[in-house]
C-alpha cells in the first residue's frame, strides 16, 4: 500500500526504495515450514543454490509463484499510479512521534529520502535501518525464552544507515497544555502554514 500511495507522490520508477536481506536457517524454516519448502523448491526451479546462514539480498531471491488467493481477492483495488500527469504536485506533510513505527515508519523514511516532502512532530522510536520478523525460540534446559531477527530493512539512502532515529524537518512536541486541552500541535502547524 505504501508503494500505491507513493506512486500518486512521484512517478512510481523514480522511488528509490527500501530493500531488505534474509537469513535462512534452521529456526526459520521451523518458524515457517511451508515458506521454507516454497523457497527451497524455487530455489532447485531456478538453478540457484540454497545455503543456509547465508544473507540473500531480497532482490536476489528467486520468485515464489504469484496469484495466492489473497492477490485474487485484492486485484484491481490497489492500483499503482504509471500516469505522470496525475502525479500530486503540490507540498506534502508528514505527520510522525514516537508511536510512528513499522510501515509508517517505512513510509515516511522512504518520503524522506526521495524528497518528497516534510516531516513535522516528534522524532521516531524506530530506526530507519533495522532488522525486524522475529524468530522465537525457548532454551530446553531452562524455558528461558528469546528473539531474533532474520532480516534487515535498508532504507532507500542506505548512506543514512548509521542513524538510530529519524528526525523531523520541524520538531513539535506537544505540551501537557495541549493535551488537557484536546490541541494538537501539529495540526495547528499545518493550518498556520
Amino acid at each position: 500500500l505504501c508503494d500505491v500511495l507513493l506512486s500518486w507522490i512521484k512517478p512510481y520508477q523514480q522511488i528509490k526504495r527500501y530493500s531488505s536481506a534474509i537469513r535462512f536457517s534452521k529456526l526459520w524454516e521451523a518458524t515457517y515450514p511451508l515458506l521454507a519448502d516454497k523457497y527451497k523448491q524455487a530455489f532447485l526451479d531456478n538453478h540457484q543454490s540454497f545455503e543456509w546462514g547465508k544473507l540473500y539480498q531480497s532482490s536476489s531471491l528467486p520468485s515464489l509463484n504469484k496469484g495466492t488467493q489473497r492477490d485474487e481477492k485484492t486485484k484491481g483495488y490497489f492500483r499503482l499510479n504509471k500516469d505522470t500527469a496525475l502525479v500530486f504536485n503540490g507540498n506534502l506533510i508528514v505527520i510522525q512521534n514516537a508511536k510512528t513505527y513499522s510501515s509508517a515508519g517505512l513510509l515516511v523514511s522512504t518520503i524522506v529520502d526521495n524528497n518528497l516532502g516534510i516531516v513535522i512532530g516528534g522524532k521516531s522510536s524506530y530506526k530507519p535501518c533495522s532488522y525486524g520478523d522475529l524468530l522465537y525460540w525457548m532454551l530446553p534446559n531452562t524455558n528461558v525464552k528469546g528473539c531474533i531477527s532474520h532480516k534487515i530493512f535498508i532504507r532507500p539512502d542506505a548512506a543514512k544507515c548509521g542513524g538510530t532515529t529519524l528526525l523531523p524537518t520541524v520538531q513539535l512536541e506537544s505540551t501537557w497544555k495541549d493535551v488537557v486541552s484536546g490541541a494538537d500541535a501539529c495540526w495547528e502547524w499545518i493550518l498556520s502554514h
